[in-house]
């Protein structure tokens, strides 16, 4: 089918009752044909927007993680967007490693493939942007005073600075404290998988609610 314009469809998964699954199609399905056409929607909502860890791990990891590498941030970010390393991300205290040196993990490490050793990087401190992963050649291209984030695909010649155990630290705030005050937004339930375009992040979820009080079981 030829589409308008060339966007992304928004794919919905649930495995709730079918009184959920009603209440759910009624509130979305606009969105749903929209997605299936192609078309864009004649209205749009700004909500906030709650995520539970799995697509919240999601976020982080696309959004924080792989922009944090330095030759993505080379290539996608210091030239085209607004967003750049010491930007404020947000208002909330938000707090996000990568730190090879835990260990038990697949990407666990002392040392990189570069033969520099792992350090723990603060990405994120208080909201800001904080700090980039690197490996040698990115290191020596920003001047950087670290690298230690060299990561080879088996039998290349090449390292690339890449994530390893990449993780937000736990905030102080209470699910009940931070969702008391919305009375209309979105809470997002497990996940799919995700990705990140420029500063905007789309992620494939098992379902979403519209009205808060109407999906959590207190």
């Amino acid at each position: 089918m030829e589409r308008e314009k060339n966007i992304i469809p928004v794919i919905w998964h649930t495995t709730f009752s079918n009184n959920l699954l009603e209440l759910l199609r009624e509130a979305i399905e606009d969105e749903i044909i929209a997605a299936l056409v192609g078309k864009e929607l004649e209205r749009t909502e700004t909500l906030p927007l709650v995520l539970d860890h799995l697509p919240a791990s999601i976020f982080i990891h696309e959004c924080v993680g792989h922009t944090s590498e330095a030759d993505n941030y080379l290539q996608y970010i210091l030239h085209q967007n607004d967003v750049k390393l010491g930007s404020r991300l947000t208002d909330f205290p938000l707090n996000v490693f990568d730190n090879p040196l835990i260990t038990g993990h697949r990407r666990s490490y002392d040392k990189d493939h570069d033969g520099m050793p792992g350090r723990c990087n603060q990405l994120v401190k208080d909201g800001i942007w904080n700090e980039l992963l690197h490996n040698k050649q990115t290191q020596k291209i920003m001047n950087a005073p670290y690298g230690g984030s060299g990561r080879r695909v088996p039998k290349m010649p090449i390292t690339l600075p890449r994530m390893s155990v990449t993780y937000a630290d736990a905030g102080s705030q209470k699910f009940n404290h931070i969702i008391e005050n919305i009375e209309k937004g979105i809470y997002c339930i497990g996940a799919w998988g995700g990705g990140s375009m420029g500063t905007n992040f789309i992620v494939r979820h098992m379902v979403i609610g519209l009205k808060m009080e109407r999906l959590l079981i207190r």
